[in-house]
């Protein structure tokens, strides 16, 4: 339990993992070959098949080690006002953590480090079979596995030519591709690129390519800290370690965070934090912090809204001109290309697709809360994006709001009341493509399901299905956790968020009596984890 709530901040924001269920029986049956494209969940080996990064590294001596560095230039640069020693020292012990894991100033790979030869060898006898021998073709029939760190254009030119591999050995004159998470960059790459030619159907399953929070906030200097965000997600996240000490650790962090929101006084310290520390160090330690690690990977920059991309550049590199972007030039070269060449043309690249004959998948997931430091705290989301990212532009309602009645009347007015969600969260009408997209509450990000996957199959084993055309499949849906399955959302199942009606220990609508009360028994609670945690230390 300990490793996750020190990594919330480092680890956190670079696990996407990717999950391999087996599908149930699939619905319809696809006449064209489905290539799977996952998340980032693949290790990463050296030249000589040494493992040097898997996401599950451990923190355990992170603290210590950064205390024992960096906490004597800290205390410098406090003295002075000059912290350049604690950033390179902060760099020098972040970039022993990532190793060769991360990419040189070229955004190129360090040691010859690459996914393992196993996935490699896989796809290099898998792309030459036909398995389409039964008459269709399954979703896990064929995986596309990739170096995720690099630049997701020379993505698209391996999926180009492993997608000529598969036409030439099926027969067939397209394929469809099916994307999580950030398996949906390779994707919209082939797109940019490739164009939609060779594609039947294209499936994007909570993919982050639109931008995703846990990185874009962090490269834009994007954070706050929000009590009711850290609870919520604590009440969630937090849940079912058998991390005891952790455990114990991680209590008092939240009952000493309820003490402070009983009190009244929570805000004005983060307040307090945000515009000191924070303001003083931000910039500078996310520099230093993420260059060392996933700011030198091109593909965690997809994350990076269009928006958003030059004041990203200037917060990792600096100003124009300055010795970091001289430094970068060359991975910095790979971003602009990539910016110029997606970001920047997102609607198009989906619209002209669509427009070509190009089946489409969009499902977004929500119903938790972000990591709770990121600056979109408050967006409706999956946990890792929110659902206006994932979902390519709905309008939503905030945390624990719901769209205005006058805005889902004029909507009603407009004839486009059929896209607003039973919960009144969401406004689908806004989407790039609204007749294709899909929206699920009560999954998370990281909790992938058959059912969920089944829905991308109908779609690619139809002919022509959107969020009208299947009755199993409305537009916006429920994941019933306990049968595994997805129903309609409706009003009796739409308030399943993992903080619904979660009690965040404030006290703003109390008498004086009742918050003294509520203080006093909150302090006992954390007294008493205080000192169940120190017994547990002199036990061992």
């Amino acid at each position: 339990m300990m490793k996750k709530i020190v990594s919330v901040f480092l680890a956190a924001v670079m696990v996407f993992a990717a999950a391999f269920p087996v599908l149930a029986a699939p619905e319809g049956k696809s006449e064209y070959p489905i290539i799977r494209i996952l998340g980032n969940g693949n290790e990463i080996y050296d030249e000589d098949g040494n493992l040097v990064y898997n996401f599950d590294y451990d923190t355990s001596q992170l603290a210590n080690d950064v205390a024992q560095i960096c906490l004597p230039h800290l205390l410098t640069g406090l003295a002075t006002g000059d912290y350049s020693d604690y950033y390179d020292a902060l760099y020098e012990k972040i970039s022993e953590i990532y190793g060769n894991a991360k990419l040189d100033e070229n955004g190129e790979p360090l040691a010859g480090t690459d996914i393992s030869k196993s996935e490699r060898d896989y796809m290099a006898v898998r792309q030459n079979q036909n398995l389409g021998g039964k008459g269709y073709f399954n979703m896990g029939d064929y995986y596309f596995w990739y170096d995720w760190r690099l630049d997701p254009l020379q993505h698209a030119d391996e999926l180009n030519d492993y997608i000529n591999h598969i036409l030439k050995a099926t027969g067939k004159e397209k394929v469809s591709l099916y994307g999580r998470c950030i398996g949906g960059t390779p994707i919209i790459a082939y797109l940019a690129k490739y164009g939609s030619e060779k594609i039947d159907t294209v499936c994007l399953d909570s993919t982050v390519t639109n931008g995703g929070e846990m990185i874009g906030d962090v490269f834009t200097g994007n954070l706050n800290l929000n009590t009711d965000a850290l609870l919520r997600f604590a009440n969630g996240y937090f849940s079912g370690s058998d991390d005891s000490t952790g455990d114990m650790l991680f209590d008092i962090i939240i009952s000493t965070v309820r003490l402070l929101n009983s009190a009244g006084v929570s805000e004005e310290i983060i307040q307090l934090f945000m515009d000191n520390i924070y303001e003083t160090l931000g910039d500078g330690f996310i520099s230093a912090f993420t260059r060392a690690s996933f700011a030198t990977w091109p593909s965690y920059w997809t994350m990076v809204k269009a928006d958003d991309f030059e004041k990203a550049k200037t917060v990792i590199f600096g100003e124009e001109d300055s010795e970091l972007r001289k430094t970068y030039s060359g991975l910095i070269a790979k971003l602009d290309n990539y910016h110029d060449t997606v970001t920047s043309k997102m609607p198009e690249i989906l619209k002209h697709a669509k427009e070509s004959g190009t089946k489409f998948c969009i499902i977004s997931k929500y119903g938790y809360q972000l990591f709770p430091y990121v600056g979109s705290y408050d967006e409706l989301s999956d946990r890792w994006v929110s659902v206006k990212n994932s979902s390519y532009g709905a309008t939503t309602a905030l945390i624990n709001e719901t769209l205005s009645p006058e805005y889902i009347a004029q909507k009603t007015e407009q004839g486009l009341g059929r896209y607003i969600s039973v919960d009144k969260e969401i406004d689908a009408s806004t989407c790039y493509l609204p007749d294709n997209t899909w929206f699920i509450k009560g999954n998370n990000h990281d909790d992938w399901q058959d059912c969920i996957e089944a829905l991308s199959y109908a779609v690619c084993a139809s002919d022509s299905m959107d969020v009208s055309t299947n009755e199993k499949y409305p537009q916006f849906m429920f994941y019933d956790s306990e049968n595994r399955s997805l129903t309609a959302l409706t009003e009796e199942n739409m308030n399943c968020e993992d903080y619904y009606d979660f009690d965040t220990g404030s006290t703003e609508t109390l008498s004086k009596k009742e918050r003294l009360f509520k203080t006093l028994m909150v302090l006992f609670d954390w007294i008493k984890k205080i000192f169940t945690y120190l017994s547990s230390l002199f036990t061992k």
